[in-house]
């Protein structure tokens, strides 16, 4: 069941102030599908807070409304459960073109059975639909939820850098990864940020 989300005790922000993306000299509010919180996609997937955003569409912390999950209901490396054992779920919004190239490399990997260790570094598309509004086809691509990235955990260290143990299994982990990538599913990935998951 849907919740509602409460304003008493927050500052509610008036529409025409620019937050985040809306203050870009890129952002353009046409290729960009403006999501509220406490919002219902696909009588499924409900909006709990933003995640971040990017140049190509934004990404959100969402429960899963039809999966009050046990044990048995997914891998546990995709598994994120509250109190009310709802599962969480990162839900990306972007214009078709936008996601084309993603979307078509997320729906190549969900074809490829193995036993390749890589496999398992790799977020996996769970769901994937369509939103319409006056400016256009949205495409939404389902995810598990990730943990903190390697950029943000560095800046709560005290010296801001990662043990060089902690360094040498990040890369053994992104080597393992990309081996799939380019050996079993035929992927080239063409770029990795500051803040890697």
């Amino acid at each position: 069941m849907p919740r509602q989300f409460s304003t008493a005790g927050w500052e509610v922000i008036g529409s025409s102030c620019l937050v985040e993306e809306e203050e870009s000299e890129w952002y353009k509010p046409e290729d960009f599908y403006p999501v509220r919180i406490g919002e219902v996609f696909k009588s499924q997937y409900q909006v709990v807070g933003k995640l971040g955003y990017g140049t190509f569409g934004t990404a959100w912390l969402c429960r899963d409304l039809l999966c009050v999950c046990n044990l048995h209901c997914q891998p546990l490396h995709y598994t994120y459960h509250t109190a009310s054992n709802h599962k969480h779920v990162t839900l990306k919004i972007g214009t078709l073109e936008a996601l084309q190239g993603e979307v078509g490399a997320l729906r190549h990997l969900k074809t490829i059975k193995t036993d390749h260790p890589g496999s398992l570094l790799i977020r996996q598309m769970l769901d994937e639909f369509q939103i319409n509004n006056k400016n256009g086809i949205f495409h939404c691509l389902v995810h598990p939820p990730l943990a903190i990235s390697v950029k943000a955990f560095r800046s709560l260290l005290p010296e801001r850098a990662l043990p060089v143990i902690l360094v040498q299994l990040i890369v053994k982990q992104l080597l393992i990864g990309l081996d799939f990538l380019h050996t079993e599913a035929k992927v080239i990935h063409t770029g990795t940020s500051n803040g890697i998951q």
